[in-house]
């Protein structure tokens, strides 16, 4: 197969069939991450990207020119390099924001609640006031590009262009996968693999990250006896989780500008070192499309276990 000169209106035409056919035959593929360590790359092409990461599942970090032009580094960001409160208020006072409570669990997330923008950015003031009693607030998954698709903050980059994902969602205009967040120092977010076993990409606005990332193979060492994941890799219970301390997490500091690649099914826990504003994108193509197909079969087979004993109640269009 020849795979030279690979660009994103390429890559989209090329097969299921024959990117999983790819994936099996002409790369070495990762069954056993065991070589691995996340690298910065100062340029990458999109040939680069696809051969070296993508296809194989590997993540990367991109340095900060990525970044570099991006209007939200500039207009978001004091010259300090801290969050401009000031400007995002003016802006976006109004705006109903998803927030989630850090300190608080429910069910195998954190509890979530809304707001409006101005009054969670009276509470991050208040941090920084020196209020200490407060529970950490974490504002996540708001929809930016879909509540302000004229005020561009950031621009797509080349080797992440090829989003099957939000291109139906745009051509349905209901959804988009496509967010902002923004949090005090402190700040986290649970152990977990993303929607759909998706990609990710996050860029560091401004503020630094400190990732805790496990390799698809280090799975099996994660999970209780019933396939559940720990909540928070910092405090895992031995008894329950009795072979997570043979797991081997890879670790990275994220700095300002950089852009983070996430691939498939790789579970990872994200705490904010500092003030921290971010932009996120789940997306998927033909090389993690069959991931995506497995997952929701899966999730399927298991709701159809779950209400078996009703079927036979149910005439056979309901079902």
């Amino acid at each position: 197969k020849n795979w030279s000169m690979i660009d994103p209106e390429k890559s989209a035409a090329i097969s299921l069939a024959s990117c999983r056919q790819a994936f099996i035959e002409d790369f070495p593929v990762l069954r056993e991450y065991s070589d691995l360590d996340i690298v910065h790359r100062d340029k990458l092409t999109y040939d680069e990207f696809f051969l070296e990461y993508l296809i194989k599942n590997r993540p990367v970090i991109l340095n900060s020119d990525a970044t570099s032009d991006w209007p939200g580094r500039q207009n978001w960001v004091k010259q300090d390099g801290s969050p401009h409160l000031d400007f995002l208020i003016s802006s976006f006072g109004d705006s109903l924001v998803p927030i989630a409570h850090c300190d608080t669990q429910e069910y195998t997330d954190q509890k979530r609640e809304q707001m409006t923008m101005a009054a969670y950015l009276d509470y991050w003031r208040s941090l920084d006031r020196g209020a200490t009693s407060a529970e950490l607030l974490y504002l996540k998954d708001w929809h930016y590009v879909k509540e302000h698709p004229h005020l561009a903050a950031y621009r797509l980059p080349t080797v992440f262009s090829d989003d099957w994902v939000n291109a139906f969602w745009d051509a349905g205009g209901s959804d988009d996968y496509r967010f902002v967040y923004m949090g005090p120092k402190g700040t986290w977010t649970p152990l977990h693999a993303d929607v759909f076993r998706s990609y990710s990409w996050s860029a560091n606005v401004c503020g630094r990250k400190r990732w805790t990332l496990f390799s698809p193979d280090q799975a099996p060492l994660l999970q209780d006896a019933a396939g559940n994941f720990p909540y928070d890799v910092r405090a895992v219970d031995p008894h329950r989780f009795p072979r997570f301390a043979q797991a081997r997490p890879l670790t990275c500091i994220q700095e300002p500008g950089e852009i983070i690649f996430v691939p498939s099914n790789w579970y990872h826990q994200v705490h904010n070192l500092e003030d921290t504003i971010s932009i996120n994108h789940n997306w998927g193509n033909a090389c993690n499309a069959h991931l995506f197909w497995h997952m929701l079969s899966s999730e399927l087979r298991l709701v159809e276990r779950e209400i078996d004993d009703i079927r036979g109640a149910l005439a056979e269009e309901d079902w």
